[in-house]
């Protein structure tokens, strides 16, 4: 309900203020069969906001609710609705009698708003004058209204019911209902349609009589059209203001039915979305398109007859402070024109009558039929609608009445039709009538509109009214003049025809900004028929062919000299061509006009038109109208080709065209007229001069003559523009024109262009026959600018399996064109590859020319780059070879084969040796070749390089020959090479060097793979160290190709050494994939297969590399080549990737990088879905040869031999070049040392026992370049059987024992250098914040752990898969709500599980985490000590998290762990004792911490070792573990929390019997606390009294709980209570909590120390003791007692005074002698840790806190027994308790004893307690001390009194969930309750209680309230009796009159029943006193 109404209130008037809805209660309806709604809305009002106008929210509901019957899925009583107790009576619709079939009377609401009639208290009262007068003239009024509308024939009378204050308060709402006859058959109430006859016949809602209106205010029969149509913009402001305007029409196929009525219907929504976007694409194409914002749907009704649909739309649009009102009449025709005169909007049919556009309509008079029983000429009309801006508007022109109407309206007429007589509608035209005139769009002139009638033969075609609309611009020059009167040239509308005045838009005078023009271009195309399709634009083929018309003509004029402005074109229309045969086209072109620049050249445009599509004949797969051409209007006839006869074969006549500008002949209007002597005088010199010119060409034989068409504006205004056609004779088999050549030889022939006779030409504004070169090619830039220039080269070359023919000579022909764009595309994906790239722009092919041997195709293109100022020329040979290598040895470029001689690079081309084939007719093996280039920096070039037949040439060649040959003989390729050849020696790229070009020769078997050049470059790099030496030569690093293979220098390119700014560096990634096979495909960069391979590799390397350290720097990788594997099986690939790197940075490192990526690759296994070749990975040239798994002999299953990799950087270890070089002495003993170091780390780890040796392999300078690199290789035994090598457990061993990373012998360590294998734990961990800023650093810590009930399988091993995405969000839900309750909580952020990994024992799984905290700047380290004890303890010792299993030996915090050592199990063959060990960790705060504590070899360590190993003995001989006690050894030392001391972590072994108990750490725990002071003090240490952790258990509650409440209740606190009774012999049963003496000897001890501490001056505060344990005493037979007990404190109390209390205590047992009927130990008393022995020395001990309470209370129901005696004295009353205690065993944690009492009590019949006791309500709570020695009652006579207590809680909704014990809801309830009802401790029964216990929860019947059940308890002695009454009356008081408990819940009053006890029942509820 709230939302439904929230959503319903947001679209009224009140919804921007609206906030929210709340359902306060639901009721019976009316008829009982309903249910009644109360909702309160709150809203905000601003304090001068108008109070709620009710009444027009209750119409806008009622409105919005379908006359309040629908509200979502909910029916609606129409007489229910109330808004804020507004409600109107429904007397609108009173049903005829249901017998008869006349008319029945219905009725209609009209309410509106005066705001000239003042509002009384009169017109409030029915029974005034004032009441009675107004409301017979408002019905007057209102009846004379509508007799004049649609309703008016139906109208019998209209009743003002009331009135009421208006919005504003100043006027006076009118509500009136009015009567109707409707007949049976009759529609119903067309309310939109009457709201607009209303609307209208009011003068737009304004006038009324004499009464003013307001214009939001009219509702018929509640419809409105909301006043937000038309909200002003604040007038303060001069931002745009939103306003509305609707649209309402009717669709007739789109049938109406209930659906369309229901807003929350599927039809609704999606009719409304479909409506919504017609609408909005209608609009987007208007006069108001630009300023729309959106358009949406609001209601759809029946339509007129019935059988249609109507649709009302409100459009919202911006509009500016300065913007005119909407122009409703002009978007009225527009959108007509859009819909085909109304009859179509995309696939729905129009009623032509229906449309609205903000209330205007036009009746439909345009279009009289003509008798349908004739073949005679029709009458059709057609509307002329235009502004004079000079003919002012008033009201005279809006009565058609008045004489200016008539006489103006006479004129108009004659105007009009004189017009039209003259045009080609004349001869049918029969008349024009002016049938409105309105205001001017701009305020100052007078729209008209007129209809014209023809007559129009049925055979005729339709108005052409494109033309028409052409011929009226015409004849009134230019849309500027009819008759006496001016017009708005943007104005005119013929029949909807008009075309934008945004053709010609001047741009601003006040700025300097282009600004946008457009022109128009029309033209008919013969061969594209019309049909109706392309008069629609929302048909498909009108989409389609706007489309393709829009790319031909841009791409059209792209190329002529408005190319470079233009920005788009767009098709606006099509019609029927003039023949009726074909298609005109109209076109808008749009483009940029500087504000300097001159006009359009639409003369030039047209010609260049012409040219371009082949003198208006052809444009793409069109063919033209040759006379249809308009360009901007501009036309020429067609004088241009006479043909010859068609008869003959003879030579035809062809022609072509010269167009040119002269800068030196000055244009003026003479030249535009071809009867001016100049134009006849300059037209035969040219004519003249171009025939010369030609003769003396190519085309010289042929020429006739050539004829000057015409003249124009030169480009720059100062010249004349020359435009002419050349006639020559063409034999039938003669080859087309060779513009090109031709072009060529008359630039030559006028000096490149400059000059022809006299005249002095343009050089750019050469054409023939429209072939041009743009004069850019070599325009060098200006010397006095730094800028950049464009510079350009030429590609030249041949395919040969493109065969030419002669579409390829034609620029215009469609094969050209695509062919075109495919060389364009393949050579700058090409050239973008090479050096050349960056600059690269563009290339286009010029021409195509058929191929050397004529069976291939010539290709010639012009490539332009950017060259800055102090750039070096083009280095044409370097690219030559580039362009070589990437089209494989110039034979391959995307599809296309090439010719390899016949590549030219700006002329550069070298004679194909390099490959000699080997004879064809043998097997033997063949000779290859391959080619070896780069170059060297320090051989200086010159010209005698450049000559073979040099001596410099002859030497330098034999050096290189030897060098090469040398050089790659010791490479891979060595067996087979044959020797090495330098070809060529060329400049270097810097003009210092030389380029060395080489061929090398090698013997290649049949059987053999072809050459691995990716393998021989990394070989060449290797052995040449890093491509930087050859012998005596220095080599670029940049240069060398390998059989064209080159890795990019771009690779390390240094960001300018000026700025700070990151640069962009390159790595290179290359492996091979054995699983993708390699096909011709993968060769092909344009291949499909090659695209989705490439994005495949791509997303799977960057995703791989975002994980690892170079991941935040990363921004992308791409596979650039896919080549044949190794083994001929797989696929190699190559990839680049790009990194940002700081100026500061170091360089990327890619050793450590290589590591990452085998490590994340599973050792170079696994990408994805592709398997690597594990020896084929090179990170940027780096890789480690697979010496690391020897495999044994298949043929033996001994242990094989496997190895593995260590690596890491030393700090303090300098690298040098000795290190590099493995026969140094250096290298030598260094290895030595690393060998022996690591040998002695790893014989002490898990591999320990089959390693055999470790040996240092290379040194590498590490990554601050400051110390060394290591890497090692170690070789271990495996046994067949064993499991693979644990690394990441290694790896944490080789941590710990390297003090995490940081010490191997005398080495410092760098601590994220280890990798194990290849794994590595990133350390981004603790990242330090800037030193600079004081806000919080995120830091980072690991956790690592192994589940043994997770199974692992390769799922876990996909990041992708939906396992490893739920098993990684539930690890992280379990680790941060783990870590949330730890010491890390408050600053934890969050947990990422980042890998699931193989178990030690392959069968569980390991997870690895890492975790997230805010660290403040001055906060301490992470203390992974403590914080690994918190998780151990969190998670019951390391075996559980959630559902999940744990390996107890697998926990790792920050690379910490404890080795379980602490059990060791005993030999299974013998019963003897088994050692055990466990630890104790605890904080010396006056102990300070440095680093000789974190060395175990100082002295300090060994000093404070062995003082702290005999403290912690002594301290344990004398706890309870003191007799097995064997030793206890400190195993390190740690820094403090607060850093102020130090951590100790301790060991102690122990003898335990086989039969032994395991140890008790909680009773252990309390004795340490105890005999430290209450963990203040182990000899001369102090400590730190919440460091204790004795095998990981600590009590975090021993500091006080802080509560900042105004007035605290008293708070529970605890005491220990210790002594040793001397005449109890300890045995075993004390130990055991089941056995009977145990029991026993508890009631008893109980009961004995409750009568001391109730007789103690603590007595009034005393709540119970609970005895934890016994022990044995120091004498063995002595048994020692520890208990806890508890108090209430706070600060009106006394305050604990354990040293007083020790005194009392003493006194009372007669000097620790006796307790009741034992003896004590006079030495043994402990109060809280006081023993007598302190009180001469401690005179004011610190207070010290007990432990938290221990143990649970269980509670259930036995049903299968009855208790027949409740007397806690009687012998069955004993037997049931002993019989159940003994048979439901206790444990410590509270979800532990639920679950595995449930586990152990559980069968299929329920649950059981041993075989004897069904039990139901099962449930465990928390301790209640001293319930225990309540409840069995030895001598002194006691009674425990339970009452149990019902009530219900009102805010406290039931569900099923709360009968749930085990369901969250269920828990944290109860819990919540059972802490409330501790009010009784503040209450007159504080002495009594002891504790309540919820029972049961129930539902309510007929309320969503909870019923409570809870058994309260209270201890009384015998002299006292407690009754229900006062249990009754004193709860009832401290929940202030049972209405609240607490602050979380609300109580229903009078619900409290005690027992059955009530004073407001009259009977009583019989309960059993001790549960059911």
């Amino acid at each position: 309900m709230n939302t439904l109404l929230e959503r319903l209130l947001k679209k009224s008037s009140i919804g921007p203020q609206l906030l929210r809805c709340e359902t306060t209660a639901f009721r019976p309806g009316r008829q009982g069969a309903g249910t009644g709604v109360d909702a309160v809305c709150t809203y905000r009002k601003e304090p001068s906001g108008l109070p709620l106008d009710r009444v027009g929210l209750y119409h806008e509901v009622s409105n919005k609710t379908k006359g309040i019957t629908q509200l979502g899925p909910y029916s609606l009583d129409r007489d229910s609705l109330y808004v804020n107790g507004y409600n109107e009576q429904r007397v609108l619709t009173t049903p005829s009698p249901p017998t008869t079939t006349a008319a029945a009377l219905e009725r209609f609401t009209i309410n509106f708003t005066t705001t000239n009639l003042p509002y009384n208290s009169d017109l409030d009262n029915p029974d005034s004058a004032k009441f009675s007068s107004t409301q017979r003239v408002m019905n007057t009024l209102l009846e004379r209204l509508l007799k004049k509308s649609s309703i008016g024939p139906q109208l019998l009378r209209c009743e003002t019911t009331a009135f009421r204050p208006g919005r504003q308060g100043a006027g006076t709402g009118v509500d009136a209902v009015c009567t109707y006859r409707k007949e049976p058959s009759g529609l119903p109430l067309d309310r939109v349609g009457l709201y607009h006859e209303v609307s209208n016949k009011t003068k737009g809602i304004t006038q009324l009589g004499p009464y003013s209106l307001d214009r939001d205010s009219l509702y018929v029969n509640g419809y409105n059209e909301q006043p937000v149509l038309t909200t002003p913009s604040p007038p303060t402001t001069t931002a745009a203001a939103l306003e509305r305007f609707t649209i309402n029409f009717t669709t007739t196929n789109l049938p109406y039915n209930s659906d369309l009525d229901n807003p929350d219907s599927a039809k609704f929504s999606s009719t409304q979305r479909v409506m919504n976007t017609l609408l909005e694409r209608l609009l987007k194409k208007s006069s108001i398109g630009p300023q729309l914002l959106r358009c949406e749907t609001t209601a759809f009704r029946p339509g007129r007859q019935g059988a249609g649909t109507g649709v009302d739309a409100v459009c919202t649009y911006r509009k500016e402070p300065s913007g005119l009102p909407l122009d409703r009449v002009g978007l009225y025709h527009e959108v007509s024109n859009k819909t085909k005169g109304i009859t179509q909007l995309g696939p729905y049919s129009l009623d032509r009558d229906s449309l609205y556009v903000n209330g205007y309509n036009e009746q439909r008079v345009l279009t009289t039929p003509s008798p349908p029983t004739t073949t005679a000429a029709a009458l059709e009309r057609f509307t002329i609608n235009f502004t004079t801006t000079n003919l002012p508007y008033n009201s005279d022109l809006d009565n058609p009445d008045s004489a200016k109407f008539s006489s103006t309206q006479r004129v108009m007429n004659t105007l009009l039709e004189r017009l039209l007589k003259k045009s080609s509608i004349g001869p049918q035209l029969l008349r024009c009538e002016t049938t409105a005139f309105r205001p001017g769009r701009q305020g100052a002139g007078t729209g008209v509109d007129a209809v014209c009638t023809y007559r129009k033969e049925p055979s005729g075609l339709p108005l052409d009214r494109v033309g028409l609309y052409h011929e009226v611009s015409n004849k009134t020059k230019g849309i500027t003049q009819l008759g006496p009167y001016s017009l708005d040239r943007d104005s005119l509308y013929v029949n909807g025809y008009n075309e934008q005045p945004v053709l010609t838009t001047p741009s601003p005078p006040t700025t300097t900004a282009a600004a946008l023009e457009r022109f128009t271009i029309n033209f008919t195309t013969t061969n594209l028929p019309y049909n109706s399709d392309l008069d629609n634009p929302d048909s498909a083929k009108f989409s389609s062919t706007q489309r393709v018309m829009n790319t031909l003509l841009e791409r059209l004029l792209k190329k002529s000299s408005i190319g470079p402005q233009l920005l788009r074109c767009e098709t606006t229309a099509f019609r029927p061509g003039r023949q009726g045969a074909g298609t005109g086209v109209d076109a808008v072109c749009t483009y940029r006009k500087e504000p300097s620049g001159l006009p359009l050249d639409r003369v030039g445009l047209y010609h260049e038109v012409s040219n371009k599509t082949k003198g208006i004949t052809q444009l793409g797969p069109y063919s033209l109208d040759r006379d249809s051409l308009y360009v901007n209007g501009y036309n020429e006839q067609r004088v241009l080709t006479t043909p010859s006869p068609p008869a003959t074969t003879a030579a035809a006549l062809e022609r072509f065209t010269i167009n040119f500008t002269t800068t030196n002949l000055p244009y003026n209007s003479d030249l535009d007229n071809p009867d001016s002597a100049k134009f006849s005088s300059t037209q035969r010199v040219m004519n003249t001069l171009l025939e010369r010119l030609l003769k003396k060409s190519s085309i010289g034989p042929q020429l006739l003559r050539c004829e000057t068409t015409a003249f124009r504006p030169g480009r720059q205004g100062a010249g004349t523009g020359v435009d002419a056609v050349c006639t020559y004779r063409k034999e039938p088999s003669g080859l087309p024109l060779d513009r090109v050549g031709l072009y060529h030889e008359v630039s030559n022939k006028t000096k490149g262009i400059t000059q022809l006779g006299p005249y002095s030409l343009d050089r750019d504004s050469l054409y023939v026959n429209g072939y041009n070169e743009q004069p850019v090619l070599t325009t060098p830039s200006p010397p006095t600018t730094t800028a950049a220039a464009l510079e350009r080269f030429t590609i030249n070359f041949t395919t040969t399996n493109l065969p030419y023919n002669s579409d390829l000579d034609n620029p215009d022909s469609a094969k050209f064109s695509s062919t075109q764009r495919v060389m364009n595309t393949l050579l700058e994906r090409l050239l973008k590859k090479s050096s050349i790239g960056p600059q690269l722009l563009r290339c286009e092919t010029t021409a195509f020319r058929p191929g050397r041997q004529g069976a291939g195709t010539g290709v010639d293109a012009v490539c332009t780059y950017r060259k800055e100022p102090s750039g070096l020329p083009l280095d044409r040979v370097g690219l030559y070879h580039e362009v070589s290598n990437k089209t494989k040895g110039i034979t391959q470029l995307g599809p296309y084969s090439l010719d390899r001689d016949s590549l030219y690079v700006n002329g550069y081309n070298e004679q194909r040796v390099l490959t000699t084939p080997s004879p064809p007719a043998t097997t033997a093996a063949d000779l290859e070749r391959f080619t070896i280039n780069f170059t060297t920096t320090n051989l200086p070039y010159n010209s005698d390089l450049d000559n073979p037949d040099s001596a410099k040439f002859s030497s330098t060649q034999r050096v290189m020959n030897t060098l090469l040959e040398r050089l790659l003989k010791k490479s891979s390729i060595g067996p087979q090479l044959l020797r090495c050849e330098t070809t060529a020696f060329r400049p270097g790229r810097q003009g210092a060097g030389t380029g060395v070009d080489a061929v090398c020769t090698y013997r290649k078997e049949p059987s053999g793979l072809p050459l691995d050049r990716v393998g021989l470059y990394h070989e060449v790099s290797n052995k040449t160290k890093g491509i930087t030496q050859l012998g005596p030569y220095s080599l670029d690093r940049d240069s060398l190709y390998v059989n064209g293979y080159n890795e990019q220098p771009v690779l390390t390119t240094p960001s300018p050494p000026a700025t700070t700014a990151a640069a962009l560096e390159r790595f290179t990634i290359n492996f091979t994939t054995t699983n993708l096979p390699y096909n011709s495909d993968l060769d092909n960069p344009d291949s499909a297969k090659f695209s989705s391979t490439q994005r495949v590799m791509n997303t799977l390397l960057e995703r791989l590399l975002k994980k690892s350290s170079i991941g935040p720097q990363l921004l992308r990788c791409e596979t650039t080549a896919f080549r044949p594997g190794r083994q001929g099986a797989g696929t190699g690939v190559d990839a680049v990737c790009t990194y940002r790197k700081e100026p500061s940075g170091l360089p990327l490192d890619r050793v450590g990088l290589y590591h990452e990526v085998s490590n994340k690759t599973k050792g170079i296994t696994q990408l994805g879905p592709y398997s690597l070749d594990r020896d084929s990975l090179y990170v940027n040239g780096y890789n480690e040869q697979r010496v690391l798994t020897t495999p044994s002999p298949p043929t033996t299953t001994a242990a094989a031999l496997e190895r593995f990799t260590i690596n890491f950087t030393t700090t303090n270890l300098p690298y040098n070049s000795d290190l590099d070089n493995p026969d140094s002495a250096k290298f030598s003993s260094t290895q030595r040392v690393m060998n022996t170091l690591l040998e002695r780390l790893l014989k002490k780890s898990s591999i320990g026992p089959q390693l055999l040796r470790c040996e240092t392999t290379a040194f590498r300078p590490g990554r601050q370049g400051a110390g060394t690199g290591v890497d090692a290789v170690c070789t271990y035994r495996k046994e067949p059987s064993g499991l693979p090598l644990d690394r990441v457990g290694l790896y944490h061993e080789v941590s710990n024992k390297t003090k995490g990373i940081t010490q191997l012998g005398p080495y410092s360590l760098d601590r994220d250098s280890l990798y194990v294998n290849g794994y590595n734990e990133q350390r981004v961990l603790t990242t330090p914040s800037p030193p600079t800023t004081t806000a919080a650093a995120l830091e980072r810590f690991t956790i690592n752990f192994t589940t043994t009930n997770l199974p692992y399988n390769s799922d876990l091993d996909n990041p992708d898969s939906a396992k490893f995405s739920s098993t990684q969000r539930v690890m992280n839900t379990l680790l941060e709500r783990l870590l949330k309750k730890s010491s890390i909580g408050p600053q934890l952020l969050r947990c990422e599980t980042t890998a699931f990994r193989p178990g030690r024992q392959g069968a569980g799984t390991g997870v690895d985490a890492v975790c997230t905290y805010r660290k403040e700047p001055s906060g301490l380290p992470l203390d992974r000590v403590g914080l690994y004890h918190e998780v151990s303890n969190k998670t019951k010792g390391i075996t559980q998290l959630g559902p999940y299993s744990l390996d107890r030996d697998s926990l790792y915090v920050n690379g910490y762990n404890e080795q379980r050592v602490l059990t060791t199990p005993s030999p299974p063959t013998t019963t003897a004792a088994a050692l055990e060990r466990f630890t104790i960790n605890f904080t010396t705060t006056n102990l300070p911490y440095n680093s000789d504590l974190d060395n175990p070899d100082s002295a300090k360590f060994s000093s404070t070792q062995r003082v702290m190993n005999t403290l912690l003995e002594r301290l344990l001989k004398k706890s309870s573990i003191g007799p097995q006690l064997l030793r206890c050894e400190t195993t390190a030392f740690r820094p403090g929390r607060q850093g102020a001391g130090t951590g100790v972590d301790a060991v102690c072994t122990y003898r335990k019997e086989p039969s032994g108990l395991p140890l008790d750490r909680v009773g252990l725990y309390h004795e340490v606390s105890n005999k430290t002071k209450g963990i203040t003090q182990l000899g001369p240490y102090s400590l730190d009294r919440d460091s204790l952790y004795v095998n990981g258990y600590n009590e975090p509650l021993h500091r006080p709980a802080l509560r900042t409440t105004a007035a605290p209740r008293p708070t529970g606190r605890n005491f220990t209570l210790n002594f040793t009774l001397t005449n109890l012999r300890y045995t075993a049963d004390l130990k055991d909590p089941r056995s009977r003496r145990f029991i026993s000897t508890v009631k008893v001890i109980n009961h004995y120390i409750d009568l001391l501490l109730k007789s103690s001056s603590i007595g009034s505060v005393y709540t119970g003791c609970k005895l934890m344990r016994f022990r044995s005493g120091r004498p063995r037979d002595d048994t020692g007692i520890d208990t806890v007990c508890s108090y209430q404190a706070n600060a009106s109390l006394a305050k604990f005074n354990r040293e007083k209390l020790y005194h009392e205590l003493s006194t009372m047992t007669e000097g620790v002698t006796k307790l009741g009927h034992y003896t004590l130990d006079k030495n043994s008393l402990y109060v809280d840790g006081f023993p007598l022995t302190e009180a001469a020395v401690i005179r004011k001990p610190a207070r010290s806190e007990a432990p938290a309470k221990q143990g649970y209370r269980l509670s259930f129901r036995i049903v299968n027994e009855n208790l027949t005696n409740p007397d806690s004295q009687s012998p069955e009353y004993k037997a049931a308790v002993e019989s159940i205690s003994h048979k439901s065993e206790p444990s410590i944690n509270r979800a532990e004893v639920e679950r595995a009492f449930q586990d152990g009590a559980s069968n299929t019949t329920g649950l059981w307690l041993g075989s004897s006791y069904q039990l139901q309500g099962f449930s465990v709570a928390g301790l209640e001390l001293a319930i225990e020695a309540v409840t069995h009652k030895p001598p002194l006579k006691s009674g425990r009194e339970n009452f149990r207590l019902h009530f219900r809680i009102s805010n406290l909704p039931y569900s099923p969930e709360l009968q749930d014990p085990s369901s969250q809801r269920y828990q944290m309830n109860k819990e919540n309750i059972e802490k409330e009802l501790e009010v009784f401790r503040t209450s007159s029964l504080k002495d009594y209680f002891v504790g309540c216990t919820v029972e049961s929860f129930g539902p309510v019947r007929g309320k969503p309230h909870t019923d409570v059940v809870s058994i309260c308890k209270f201890l009384v002695d015998s002299s006292r009796t407690l009754q229900k009454q006062e249990v009754y009356e004193e709860l009832t008081r401290l929940t202030q009159g049972f209405t609240k408990l607490g602050s979380s819940y609300e109580l229903e009053e009078q619900s409290l029943v005690v027992e059955g006890y009530s004073p407001i029942k009259t009977e009583e509820h019989q309960s059993g006193r001790f549960g059911e």
